[in-house]
């Protein structure tokens, strides 16, 4: 009941999650998954009056998982069907009466339903949580001691399993995870009339494809020319630096406006604001770690043109407040920018 405990503590994590960070965004659309790693025995109980005390526990090798996975991504929750196997090796049947060898091995073919929820911090990697509920096809294969065999079967019977892992993308249509489950079986199933309960923990790197996210991007396009530095006002002045699409380096035109910007410093402003933004293409993920590129690119050319380090101020946005409105996925040159303002 513990594992049981742990699973729903889980699941009111995951929705307190989603309640503070609603505002969130991801990817949209569906995907799918490759994935594979260890499976780490947990408790497989067996429970008999043929053994001392009405109960044994059987000892596994370290074994192997694998399965795919597919789902749907609105912002940051996803919804995904996963069907995994894993199978492991016995070793021992033991309690308080003694261990006995045993040759065999279990298996468990699970069917299970998750819902999980990225954590989205304005960095490339990315944690999430999340839990799920399904079935499992415990299986017993020939499992027997040198007398003979004892269980050889396999049922169905229902599981749950909480989840926590990490992501990368490292472009927007492909991401990797390394990831963390407790597959837990809340039924006991019967071998030969005999009650066993299995748990199970796997450790998993995967490969997921996101249909929802623009293709590759082609050779960039030359980036039209920047427009001259905003009328200095009384109280404000702004400069805006354009850059090539999915680049973060200055352009000729781009650092003439650096340039300017620094000469305009020098004149007597006190104080410099930089703000990263990209256009509307890609993913919010990446393109947060794509518009940070940009702005830490701005203030380096500054403070080689003698800006005072200190008195520069630096954000970044990604997709957020598009200087010209357009549609999710649309690339637009005049949104690919760095706003200096002072």
């Amino acid at each position: 009941m513990t594992a049981l405990r742990g699973a729903l503590i889980g699941g009111a994590l995951l929705l307190a999650s989603a309640a503070s960070g609603f505002a969130q965004t991801g990817p949209n659309g569906p995907y799918v998954r490759l994935e594979g790693g260890l499976s780490v025995p947990g408790d497989v109980s067996v429970r008999s009056p043929i053994f001392l005390g009405g109960s044994a526990n059987v000892d596994r090798d370290l074994g192997f998982i694998a399965g795919v996975a597919g789902g749907y991504q609105i912002g940051a929750f996803r919804a995904e069907i996963n069907a995994d196997y894993s199978e492991n090796d016995v070793k021992n049947i033991h309690n308080a009466g003694g261990s006995v060898p045993l040759r065999g091995n279990t298996a468990n073919l699970s069917l299970m339903l998750n819902a999980l929820y990225d954590i989205n911090l304005g960095m490339p990697i990315v944690p999430y949580i999340g839990a799920g509920a399904g079935a499992t096809d415990y299986r017993a294969d020939n499992i027997r001691t040198a007398a003979g065999t004892l269980v050889t079967g396999d049922r169905w019977g229902f599981a749950v399993q909480p989840i926590v892992g990490v992501s990368y993308s490292i472009t927007p249509q492909i991401s990797l995870a390394a990831e963390y489950r407790y597959l837990y079986g809340v039924d006991e199933v019967k071998f030969n009339g005999t009650p066993i309960t299995n748990h199970e923990h796997h450790f998993l790197l995967s490969a997921t494809w996101h249909f929802g996210s623009p293709a590759a991007p082609p050779p960039p396009v030359a980036a039209p020319p920047a427009p001259p530095p905003a009328a200095a006002v009384p109280a404000k002045q702004m400069f805006i630096v354009f850059f090539e699409f999915d680049k973060s380096s200055l352009t000729a035109d781009g650092r003439r406006v650096v340039d300017a910007a620094a000469a305009a410093f020098k004149s007597g402003k006190s104080s410099v604001a930089i703000a990263g933004y990209t256009d509307l293409a890609g993913t919010q993920q990446y393109n947060l770690a794509l518009s940070k590129r940009r702005a830490d690119r701005v203030k380096t050319a500054l403070v080689q043109d003698g800006v005072v380090a200190s008195a520069i101020t630096e954000s970044w946005h990604g997709k957020e407040n598009p200087r010209v409105p357009t549609a999710d996925g649309v690339r637009e040159p005049q949104n690919r920018r760095v706003e200096i303002t002072m």
